[in-house]
């Protein structure tokens, strides 16, 4: 619905603006426009949301104001950055620039809105702004982010003669921590270190396909998944599976599966000089979240602003909220950029 409201609001432009669509998977699509044929801005905006939690205190889906607040699900992340490129086309409709902008699905996980745009699009505009909540900060480049779960096999044995056994869970956490290790002596200059995030852990006693909890068992069986933040292009799927099964197999265990899900490599890009934004205090690309913009930048090429309101800290956070401020500030520098 929210892809039908943004059409809605884009078929009150000039008619030299033109709309159009791609489908990405059942209902769910992009929504692109453009007054030229080859942009030299690119503006995008995520449509889709985290789901919203029990411990929401309102409506998440009923906006409510409190002051120069602004309640409800996705209001920081990102509808408030999306608010202000909708209105920022119609306010500068009559623009010289040759301006576009996408409105895209599947930015919270599997990316697939900008992996569609990217692959059936050719445009290549000098500058690609995204309102990610950033408190009103620049980021011209990010970590890239890796997911990967594996398996490994242990050897089970009586617990009270471990000695004798693998424990495929303390294996698992071992090769984690010796994955930090290992990515901590690979920084980069503007992007830091590499980071590991143990997301998801089980194992214990496999039978007939079921994972069972047994105390007085050495548990043979270990499956976890992996988030890495990416500042060193070296890391990759190879790297990781390399690293996993040296360390599995120093702990004397063995690594049985190792799937890398999805993944994107770090952002640095030259700045575009001249912009509203410049005037904004500059992010730390060591400690900011992955951009989506860097699969566009990494195939086309040009130079990335990621810069929204805030605050950033309540994002995905029940009773979400953006400041209006914030989004005022924003929305005047996005009518600059089409002066």
């Amino acid at each position: 619905r929210i892809a039908d409201a943004v059409v809605a609001r884009l078929s009150c432009l000039p008619k030299r603006w033109r709309v159009s669509e791609q489908t990405i998977e059942g209902n769910r699509r992009n929504v692109y426009v453009a007054n030229a044929d080859e942009p030299e801005i690119l503006l995008t905006a995520h449509l889709d949301t985290v789901p919203p939690t029990d411990a929401w205190t309102r409506d998440p889906f009923l906006p409510s104001r409190d002051g120069t607040r602004l309640y409800g699900l996705g209001a920081v992340d990102m509808k408030a950055g999306l608010a202000a490129i909708l209105s920022t086309l119609a306010s500068g409709a009559n623009t010289t620039k040759k301006v576009a902008a996408l409105f895209y699905v599947g930015e919270e996980y599997d990316f697939c809105g900008m992996r569609a745009f990217v692959s059936r699009t050719s445009i290549a505009p000098r500058l690609i702004f995204n309102p990610e909540p950033t408190d009103l900060r620049t980021y011209r480049g990010c970590r890239g982010v890796l997911e990967c779960r594996f398996s490994i096999e242990g050897r089970a044995a009586h617990a009270a003669i471990g000695l004798d056994g693998v424990n495929a869970i303390r294996v698992a956490s071992l090769a984690v921590d010796d994955l930090a290790r290992l990515l901590a002596t690979l920084p980069d200059e503007g992007l830091g270190v590499s980071t590991v995030n143990l997301a998801w852990l089980r194992g214990g006693l496999p039978v007939n396909g079921e994972v069972l909890a047994r105390s007085n068992v050495v548990p043979p069986f270990a499956e976890a998944v992996i988030e890495i933040r990416v500042s060193n292009d070296r890391v990759d799927e190879e790297f990781v599976q390399t690293a996993l099964v040296e360390s599995v197999a120093r702990a004397g265990g063995k690594l049985t599966s190792a799937d890398v899900a999805f993944r994107m490599g770090p952002m640095v890009a030259p700045a575009c000089a001249g912009t509203p934004f410049d005037a904004f205090e500059p992010g730390d690309p060591k400690t900011s979240g992955y951009f989506d913009t860097q699969l566009f930048v990494a195939a086309r090429g040009g130079s990335p602003i990621v810069c929204g309101p805030g605050p950033s800290s309540v994002a995905h956070q029940a009773d979400e909220y953006v400041d209006l401020r914030d989004l005022q500030r924003l929305e005047s520098s996005l009518g600059q950029l089409f002066s």
